[in-house]
Order: C-alpha cells, then structure tokens, then sequence
C-alpha cells in the first residue's frame, strides 16, 4: 500500500512538472535551446558512431552510396570526379573504370589521398575544376558525391564545368548526390525559427526537389533519373 502511495505521489509530482514546463510561454524559451542542442548530439552522435565503428563512419555500409555510382558507370569509362577528398571513393570505383581524374581543391585531401588512396588508373589533382583541362582526354562521366551543395554559385560551376572540357560522343553521364532540406519536418522548422538546420558548417544550401531541379536545368542540363533515399538526391543527367 506504502508503494502505491509513493507511485501516485511522484506521477502527481511528475504531471505538476510538467505542467510548469510544458506549455506556450516556456515552449517559446525552452524550445530553441532543444534544438540547439538536437544540432550538438548529431553532431556528438556522428563523432562517437566513427569511433564505435573503427574509425569508419557508418554511413557508408549503410547508405552504400559509392555503390550508386559505381552501378552506373561503365568498364571503359574516364570519370572526371569532382570533390574527391581524399580518395576514398575514386578508389571503390577504380576497379570498375578505366581511368579517374580526380580533383580536390584542398591541398592536404590530396596529400592524404595520394598518400592513403593511390591506385594505377587514379590520378589526383590539385585545383578548381572549372579551370583545368586535360588535351586529348575524353571524359564519360563526371561524379559529384556531396559536392554542389559546397558550392555558393551552384548553377554557375555547373555551366563552366561543362563547358570546360572534352566530353566522348559530346554527352558525358552527370551523376550527382546532394543532401535534402525534406529530410525530414525538424531542418524546415528550425530554419522557420531562425536556428541553425544545414547538417554541415561548410554547406550553402540543402534542397527540396523543386529547387534542385530548377538549378539543374537552370544549368542547361537534362534530368534522365532522379531518387530520394535516405534524405539525399540521386540523380543522372546529361547535357
């Protein structure tokens, strides 16, 4: 009989709680600091899934987004990857094409890859990709994992990316991966609220369909299949 007396009164004290708390005032002042702190444990999440998993994030056994691009790449294709980092990819897909160019505008990504990632049919290059040129080299594809929404004139890159190089048949595959704002309702709300809803410092944008869309054919480029899943976008277009 004393537990249940001790049961009812800490249920009456919890609901006491949270009638002071859950409500329209503090919601206003207590709100933004949830989400504020929804960003740090993502973050903190991410952090401590690396260390529990080796070392390797557990995205990439999950999303398998490398295999994407690798299904839709051919054995004698030269891939002009854009963004490389620091090759983990270009080296999944080496053994499925003939040759990668792969361009990193971050001096030490290079090193590392060079360092860490170097296969025979890989190069790795230093520099802006809208600016390079390779004589004599016809590109079949061109890979962009998580690279557009790095970059602030988005349609802009992707004009001058086109324009700058020779593409076999004129008619490269444009395989592009980038995060979606749709992801989920907490980044539209949060952004609502004026608190921080990209998932990373170093992002310009995350999209919705319509905006993507309308920035890839702003670049005078097709659509040939577009995907969600997992809250990114898979597309395949062309010129």
């Amino acid at each position: 009989m004393q537990n249940l007396f001790l049961g009812i009164k800490n249920i009456t004290k919890f609901k006491t709680v949270k009638r002071i708390i859950i409500n329209p005032f503090m919601a206003k002042v207590l709100l933004p600091l949830v989400l504020r702190l929804d960003n740090f444990l993502r973050k903190l999440i991410t952090t401590l899934s690396i260390q529990y998993n080796g070392g390797i994030h557990p995205k990439h056994d999950i999303l398998k987004y490398e295999q994407w691009f690798i299904d839709r790449l051919d054995k004698e294709d030269v891939v002009l990857e854009v963004g490389s980092h620091t090759g983990e990819m270009s080296k999944k897909m080496s053994p499925h094409v003939k040759e990668i160019l792969a361009v990193e505008i971050i001096p030490k990504h290079v090193k590392k890859a060079i360092s860490m990632n170097s296969m025979e049919n890989i190069r790795f290059l230093e520099g802006d990709a809208t600016k390079m040129s390779f004589p004599g080299i016809e590109i079949d594809a061109v890979v962009l994992s998580n690279v557009l929404e790095h970059i602030e004139l988005r349609t802009e890159f992707l004009r001058n990316l086109i324009a700058n190089y020779s593409w076999k048949d004129n008619n490269p595959k444009i395989l592009i991966r980038v995060p979606m704002l749709t992801r989920d309702w907490l980044p539209i709300f949060k952004k609502r609220l004026g608190i921080y809803y990209l998932l990373d410092s170093t992002h310009y944008t995350e999209y919705t369909e319509e905006e993507l869309r309308s920035e890839i054919l702003g670049a005078g480029l097709k659509i040939n299949s577009f995907e969600t899943r997992f809250g990114e976008a898979y597309l395949v277009c062309s010129k």
